[in-house]
Parts: C-alpha cells; structure tokens; sequence
C-alpha cells in the first residue's frame, strides 16, 4: 500500500530556520609563546538527494487570493514517486481544512524537479505559518519546509 511506504505528518521535521550565510568566530585559545596548532579548515558542500524550495512572497493583501510555489528537488539518479502536503492553518482559506489536509502524489524523473502551486486567501492580518511537507515512497526521505507570510 502506498500510505504504508511514506512517513507520517509527525515524523516529517520542518525547517524554518534559513539564514542568509552562517558567520565563524575567530577565537584565540591561548597566549603562551607555544601556541596550539590547527589545520586549516576543509571547506565541504552538504546537499540533501530530496528537498523542498516553498516561495513564499514577503507580503500579501487581505482577502487577495495567492498562489504559493513548493518546488520539489530530485537530485537522485533514479525517478521516486512523491506525496507533498499542505498543512491546514486556519488564517487561510486553502484546499486544506482542519479534519484534511490537501495532498497531491505524482512522480519525479530523476535529477529534476516539480513546481507544485497552492491557492491560498489569507483571512488574517500578521504574520502566519505556510507549512509543507512531502515524503518519498519506499525511501526514508522526506522534508518539511515552514515559512512566515505577512499579510
């Protein structure tokens, strides 16, 4: 069954956190005339095979419908089969309610990726969670993207 293959709601952690640069400290550890040697540092390039890009706009008008971009990567060599999910946030009106959420599952060719839209209307003003996850079938993994959108 496909439900069995892929990882639950729970079990899918969002990232929320995406800082433009991560900035290194320089500390001096010691004084002494015989100081401590250390390497250089490796310098090293860390890439998920599968991962989720949500553009989220840096605003948006009241009662304004919105389209909402998740852009699913497929850096693997070989085609996986994917269920993404928009998580139900009742500042918005969305395809997904509180008992629902709405999901699409389709395939990705390998080392490609998808653009899949999300119609919202925010209901609120402030600042509100966007939250999409996705799961691969038959692989552990997955990924969960959270942004903020003010409206």
């Amino acid at each position: 069954d496909f439900e069995d293959d892929l990882f639950g709601e729970g079990d899918i952690i969002s990232r929320s956190d995406f800082p433009e640069s991560w900035l290194w400290l320089t500390e001096q550890l010691t004084e002494r005339p015989n100081r401590i040697c250390v390497a250089e540092p490796y310098e090293i390039t860390v890439m998920k095979d599968f991962f989720i890009d949500l553009r989220v706009p840096y605003s948006v008008v009241k009662n304004e419908q919105v389209e909402i971009r998740a852009i699913l990567y497929n850096y693997a060599d070989e085609d996986i089969y994917v269920r993404v999910e928009l998580l139900y946030n009742p500042a918005f009106c969305s395809a997904s309610t509180e008992g629902r959420r709405y999901q699409e599952q389709f395939p990705i060719k390998a080392l490609s990726s998808r653009a899949v839209p999300f119609v919202i209307v925010p209901l609120q003003q402030g600042l509100h969670d966007i939250e999409v996850k996705a799961s691969v079938r038959g692989e552990l993994a997955s990924d969960g993207v959270r942004k903020k959108l003010k409206v």
